[in-house]
């Protein structure tokens, strides 16, 4: 490609998107050189149903290394799998292409053109996400949130594109392609599948339906193939597992007592459980193991799993409105929070990041100063940008708002409180921050402007 020809390409994007995502990449690729590849249980799993796809054993022989985990997914599996047909020794060639996607999706505040936003806020939000320290560290894990977010953020902002009123051409279009994205999505996260229900209401309203039914088409073909193949399996759904996930909530914060005693199957383990909270998750896993020698498949497993926890939460529905606040309070302050107290019970990610990485306390000071901008800074704005959105009905900001409360409430639901599910919300959040602060400089500018009058 010739100079003219990168010149012409530079001057189709948005100002300030080439600078924004050169900063990203240089920012992730230290933190990469620093710290090295760091790893979590559910990495090996991706890895070796890869490495049995690539030597044609199918892809849940990964599953008798790894005894009856929850039904994964394949588009990660595949993304391994074509990085290890590259290079069957580097660790590093997933984790390079995931920080050049996540350098290329902190661009996303650049691309939206809404009203709501001045460039120089737009250019400031990317630039915050650009050096965000939960997006850099957790950059280092090859894991599904290396994919997941640039598609979330990617889809969102063909849905904004579809929705947009100065852009009827395509509308369709960019619809049918944001359906087909957020499947391939799901089949990375299932917890996307949290924006249908959303999308269902649109379809309602004469001015989105034709958008909103152009979006579940690409949804629909885009992981038909996926739960067919499941069907054929035993297994009613995009993954398994997530029954699994809520019985854990309702273990987690005690909802209903002892929901495990209610399932002749499952009261063995319970009864052998420790007291300690953290063993909640492997006993029930242990739980599976003991299943599948009674020829319990994953569906059934998840089947049981999912009416118990129903049962538990009907029968304490405030404890488990509590819980829900709990998690949500989790998701915002246990980063950085974590990162200033030894041992702080954040579950999974930034605990272990800062065990593996071994880094000195000043440093972890650092990463913990930056983190406390969205606490202090960025909700209030994000609060200001989200009312503002909502009176002006702008409707790319409101896509992103409903969109983010929906896969929010989803992820508060359905997981427990890790910081990194929360990362898929960062950006959005940061475009709502900045549209606040357009409307609080716009009020300050019409405030001089008054009184110099």
């Amino acid at each position: 490609m010739t100079c003219a020809s990168l010149n012409r390409l530079t001057r189709l994007l948005p100002a300030g998107t080439v600078g924004v995502f050169l900063l990203a990449l240089s920012v992730r690729s230290l933190a990469l050189v620093l710290w090295g590849p760091l790893w979590w249980w559910d990495c090996d799993e991706y890895r070796i149903i890869a490495v049995n796809w690539l030597a044609g054993k199918g892809s849940l022989d990964g599953f008798q290394s790894v005894p009856f985990v929850p039904l994964r997914g394949p588009v990660y599996p595949l993304f391994l799998a074509f990085c290890l047909t590259c290079s069957s020794t580097s660790v590093y060639l997933p984790l390079f292409l995931q920080q050049v996607l996540s350098s290329a999706a902190v661009t996303f505040p650049l691309w939206l053109g809404s009203p709501l936003i001045a460039r120089r806020f737009a250019i400031m939000a990317a630039v915050a996400l650009s050096i965000d320290p939960l997006g850099v560290l957790q950059g280092n894990f090859p894991m599904t949130e290396g994919l997941f977010i640039p598609l979330w953020l990617f889809a969102l902002y063909l849905a904004t594109r579809s929705l947009s009123r100065g852009e009827p051409r395509g509308e369709l279009a960019r619809a049918l392609f944001a359906g087909v994205v957020i499947g391939v999505a799901c089949m990375l996260r299932p917890v996307a599948q949290s924006v249908i229900p959303g999308v269902l209401l649109l379809v309602l309203w004469p001015r989105t339906r034709l958008p909103a039914l152009a979006f579940l088409a690409g949804f629909t073909v885009s992981v038909s193939p996926w739960l067919v193949r499941n069907w054929q399996i035993g297994n009613r759904g995009l993954s398994s597992g997530a029954g699994m996930t809520l019985l854990v909530q309702t273990c987690w914060h005690k909802i209903g007592g002892q929901p495990l005693e209610w399932d002749p199957d499952l009261s063995v383990a319970w009864k052998r459980m420790n007291r300690d909270d953290r063993m909640i998750h492997r006993t029930v896993t242990g739980t599976r193991e003991e299943l599948v020698s009674k020829g319990i498949t994953h569906s059934e497993f998840d089947r049981r799993c999912r009416n118990l926890a129903f049962r538990a939460i009907l029968s304490d529905p405030v404890r488990f409105l509590m819980a829900l606040a709990k998690n949500g309070l989790h998701l915002v302050t246990d980063f950085p929070l974590s990162l200033f107290v030894p041992g702080a019970q954040d579950v999974g990610s930034v605990r272990d990041i800062r065990n593996m990485a071994g880094s000195s306390p000043s440093v972890w000071g650092v990463w913990g100063i930056l983190g406390l901008g969205p606490i202090l800074i960025v909700l209030p704005l994000a609060s200001i940008g989200a009312v503002a959105a909502w009176l002006e009905r702008e409707p790319v900001l409101l896509v992103i708002l409903f969109g983010s409360a929906l896969l929010g409430l989803a992820t508060i639901v359905g997981n427990r409180p890790e910081s990194r599910y929360r990362l898929p919300l960062h950006a959005p959040v940061v475009c709502l921050a900045a549209a606040g602060a357009t409307v609080v400089s716009r009020r300050c500018a019409g405030s001089r402007d008054l009184s110099s009058s």
